[in-house]
């Protein structure tokens, strides 16, 4: 008994080193649980498919919170992947859907061409997307040709203008454009004489 009274008056470090080394433990031990907890919440946003909506409250969020108290945690940087492979499938899913329905660069915000260009944001060498430009592109030129060929001056010039919205160095939107505004030209020069 008297030893150990001795022995801990000898070393007030350790003391202050255990006494330490147990708030550490603590540390860890609530730390560990709050990853916990938010890896549960990012993986129920997760199922709810709020990937990154609404703010504060969506996977993406809490897996990056995790990120901040553990840079690498693998489920967070995997879940992170997840995200990112579920946003883009859905983005090219809508891009078809609307193409499909002729939604092709209008309305805002919710037409095959915004799709398409948000999938290129997280993936920017994604082959459907880049195609599902190219498909737009190929239905501007086609709708362009049809009013054209009905003499629909103005809206075949409104195909051509989307058109080169989507692909503004397209060759053969740019051709059309040129020849039918000059057709265009030479028809009001017509009426202009006529009624002059």
């Amino acid at each position: 008994d008297h030893v150990a009274h001795d022995d801990a008056a000898r070393h007030p470090v350790l003391d202050d080193e255990v006494e330490h080394l147990g708030a550490g433990v603590q540390r860890d031990r609530a730390q560990r649980h709050l990853v916990h907890h938010l890896l549960v919440r990012a993986e129920q946003r997760l199922k709810e498919e709020k990937f990154t909506e609404p703010e504060f409250d969506n996977a993406r969020y809490f897996y990056n919170e995790v990120l901040t108290l553990e840079p690498q945690n693998t489920e967070a940087l995997e879940g992170l992947e997840r995200i990112r492979e579920l946003q883009l499938t859905k983005l090219l899913k809508l891009g078809s859907e609307r193409f499909e329905q002729q939604r092709l660069t209008r309305p805002l915000r919710d037409n095959a061409y915004f799709y398409y260009q948000q999938a290129l944001l997280l993936d920017p060498e994604n082959i459907v997307a880049k195609e599902g430009l190219e498909r737009i592109t190929v239905e501007y030129i086609a709708l362009a040709q049809d009013a054209f060929a009905k003499h629909e001056y103005g809206n075949g010039l409104n195909f051509v203008n989307q058109g080169l919205e989507v692909d503004p160095t397209n060759a053969a939107l740019l051709e059309l454009k040129n020849r039918y505004r000059a057709q265009s030209n030479a028809i009001q020069r017509f009426f202009n004489k006529v009624f002059n």
